[in-house]
């Protein structure tokens, strides 16, 4: 039910779905809706006992919807992946999230992209560093700033569970020697993302720091950064 131009007024037709048992998942990206339609969303959903994949990205939740999120996720007990991503979400809303992240126990997936977290982030930790299933968290354009990356490297040597992190399209440059504690002691991460980040040769030498002792990442992506055509003399170099 993506891109129908629903918005709030129309989501009485979607009444129907809340009862549906056989409901897996449930994409309601982009349709107009404001904190009143998500709220009423999240009403409805909130007797389906089935849905385990929720997309409400690129609406506008503003405070009231965002509180309503956070409350559907305090009730309910199926949901494994949530995207938020483009919803206009900062601190503030970060804030009213968070509370029904950590009463969660099985969301695995969460989307974050396009959102202007930054210090949201000192909230968004919380969950980050007690998620026991947390596999897959995306972070792109997220306008995090130095201490809010700190926070979240900090979060992350807890992560025990996060076999993916996508982190591109951040300001993390001066905060690049936090990913050594996190990644060189990690032993779930299989893919790391840190595309467009303003990398340049230093940072990416922390990465290779990392690297020495990581036995678990196989896939490292990092394009479109600022890497010199210098011959690498780091570790990994040879």
């Amino acid at each position: 039910l993506f891109s129908n131009c629903i918005q709030d007024s129309g989501t009485t037709m979607l009444k129907p779905l809340a009862l549906n048992t056989s409901l897996f998942s449930l994409s309601l990206k982009s349709n107009y809706f404001t904190g009143k339609g998500i709220e009423s969303i999240c009403e409805m959903l909130s007797v389906n006992t089935n849905l385990c994949r929720l997309n409400i990205s690129s609406n506008h939740l503003g405070l009231q919807g965002a509180g309503a999120v956070g409350q559907f996720l305090v009730t309910n007990s199926s949901l494994g992946g949530l995207d938020i991503g483009c919803c206009k979400v900062g601190e503030a809303e970060m804030e009213l999230l968070v509370p029904g992240l950590l009463v969660h126990e099985r969301l695995s997936e969460l989307i974050l992209t396009s959102n202007p977290i930054d210090m949201g982030m000192l909230h968004l930790a919380q969950w980050i560093s007690t998620a026991p299933h947390l596999t897959i968290l995306n972070l792109t354009c997220c306008q995090l700033s130095h201490l809010a990356m700190e926070c979240l490297w900090a979060s992350l040597q807890t992560a025990t569970a996060l076999t993916s992190l996508t982190l591109d399209k951040n300001g993390v440059t001066s905060s690049m020697a936090g990913i050594i504690p996190f990644l060189s002691e990690n032993a779930s991460l299989t893919h790391l993302s840190l595309g467009m980040c303003g990398l340049g040769d230093d940072s990416v030498a922390h990465i290779g720091t990392a690297l020495m002792t990581n036995t678990t990442l196989t896939s490292l992506s990092i394009p479109q950064n600022e890497l010199t055509s210098q011959p690498w003399t780091g570790p990994l170099g040879n």
